[in-house]
């Protein structure tokens, strides 16, 4: 049997609220906890978090994108699940997450859903190659898995972007992806679940905030490098649409994330040879 971490971040408070992701003691799964702390003063770790298949690592400071790294560094199971710190699993769903990876060794991530009584999002409902994903899919953090000993040291999640970068309060994912992607992984979406989280992601949920459209503005750009002004003015309206913001201001900072983009060195990547369509 495989054995598996479940790499959880949490920031400052939400320490108390990790215990609900996890599950009884089994014994191929463990919990590596990424304890991000911005604050001086922090509570007692609970003491429902004190067991022997749990391992809680500190790092200072804020970043989700740090905060995740950090958990990759000190994985040591076979395949590692991607975790916020409100989400719950399905033992299920990671038994049979394990049994593909055993009857594909040749793949290195399966992307896979999460179940909601709220979110909208859609899903296809068959699998395929990551390099040719189908319009309008894209991943979520806490749908990613993959073999630890090809991506750890190896591959790493963008600090500059995420919840508490400097800029971007999102798109920490697709790139991590399209890392993946661009050096060659073998990655996999297959349409079954196996974690539970309540609510929207973000893009759905604040997709009209500065900070949310500026992490489109640099998506777009990295991922459409020739005809990202036209997705810029469409996605623009489609912003107004649905979240009654200012057409003119969301093309601005959809504009601004794409130098942002460039000014960092985000725009590196040939996207016609990595995505097959």
């Amino acid at each position: 049997m495989l054995t598996v971490d479940i790499l959880v971040c949490t920031l400052d408070d939400g320490i108390q609220k990790v215990d609900s992701v996890l599950l009884s003691p089994i014994p191929y799964i463990r919990y590596v906890i990424s304890w991000q702390q911005s604050k001086e003063e922090q509570e007692d770790i609970p003491k429902s978090l004190i067991r022997s298949d749990v391992k809680i690592v500190t790092i200072k400071g804020k970043g989700l994108s740090r905060n995740r790294n950090n958990a990759l560094k000190h994985a040591i199971s076979d395949i590692c699940l991607i975790a916020d710190d409100d989400v719950t699993y399905d033992i299920s769903g990671i038994e049979r997450l394990c049994q593909y990876y055993e009857n594909n060794p040749d793949i290195d991530l399966i992307a896979f859903q999460f179940s909601s009584n709220s979110s909208k999002k859609k899903y296809p409902n068959i699998d395929f190659d990551l390099r040719k994903s189908p319009k309008g899919y894209s991943v979520s953090s806490i749908e990613i898995s993959f073999r630890r000993e090809k991506v750890q040291g190896i591959q790493f999640f963008n600090e500059l972007l995420g919840l508490g970068s400097p800029m971007c309060d999102s798109g920490e994912e697709n790139v991590f992806i399209l890392d993946c992607l661009n050096s060659g992984l073998n990655c996999h979406y297959y349409p079954f679940s196996v974690v539970f989280h309540e609510g929207e992601s973000t893009g759905r949920s604040r997709g009209g905030e500065t900070r949310v459209v500026f992490s489109r503005g640099v998506l777009t750009r990295i991922f459409n490098p020739k005809t990202y002004m036209i997705k810029y003015i469409l996605l623009a309206r489609s912003i107004k649409i649905n979240h009654d913001v200012s057409l003119l201001k969301t093309l601005l900072t959809l504009i601004k994330g794409g130098q942002y983009a460039k000014r960092n060195g985000l725009i590196k990547y040939d996207i016609s040879k990595i995505y097959i369509k």
